[in-house]
């Protein structure tokens, strides 16, 4: 985790592995707008999602080709999933980075006659010409960051899985209750049952080799973000 952090930190992309990080499934970091980081209160509200879309062409010589398209601004995954976290203080300032780049960015490109999507001003998650970032995008950054770090792939959705486990863990050790650990986490992942949290994660733990080594090692996945930058 701490070679990972360290080889985001400055790349375009270092805000979203911090908030795959958190526990947030990547369709819900690409719905995110600035309006909803609320630093006087520390919290985060997450209350939308982008989903893929794509269309499917037929090909001369009968074959298919699946084009993306725009993606859809749609409501989160279930009624749980709408939910408020609280979150570290790094994330904000990360965040005015991030707004200050696009603002930058959108205001150059326009000067110099280029075009800007003004459809997805207020979001976070923004590529080059003003668009929302691709859903495998992010994916594609993350193995470019693992093989330059030397450690093994991961997705990120496989931050999620690691978020889940580790705070899992803190939260159960020392603690008989490990049904409100487990109702905790569940809350806070935004699952619709603590089954999902249990099928999904905790019982693949052990396969999950990623995962295990991180857990075992008890390393904190934010340990070295305090310092760090990156849009």
């Amino acid at each position: 985790m701490r070679k990972l952090l360290e080889e985001a930190r400055y790349t375009v992309h270092f805000l979203e592995v911090c908030l795959l990080l958190l526990g947030l499934r990547g369709g819900e970091v690409r719905g995110l707008r600035f309006a909803d980081f609320d630093e006087n209160n520390g919290t985060l509200h997450i209350r939308r999602q982008a989903a893929r879309q794509c269309t499917l062409s037929m090909k001369p010589d009968g074959s298919f080709s699946v084009r993306n398209t725009d993606p859809k601004i749609k409501t989160t995954k279930n009624e749980t999933s709408d939910r408020i976290l609280k979150i570290p203080g790094y994330i904000f300032t990360l965040v005015k980075e991030r707004k200050d780049y696009l603002d930058d960015l959108k205001a150059k490109r326009l000067s110099q006659g280029k075009p800007w999507e003004m459809q997805y001003d207020g979001y976070v998650s923004i590529a080059d010409f003003g668009r929302l970032k691709d859903e495998n995008t992010v994916g594609f950054a993350l193995k470019r960051i693992c093989a330059s770090a030397g450690i093994p792939n991961v997705s990120p959705h496989d931050l999620r899985h690691i978020t889940a486990t580790l705070m899992y863990e803190y939260g159960a050790e020392g603690n008989p209750d490990k049904e409100a650990v487990l109702k905790a986490v569940s809350r806070y992942l935004g699952h619709s049952s603590t089954n999902t949290t249990i099928d999904v994660y905790m019982t693949h733990v052990e396969s999950l080799s990623k995962i295990r080594h991180v857990s075992e090692a008890h390393q904190d996945p934010f340990l070295f973000t305090s310092k760090a930058g990156g849009m």
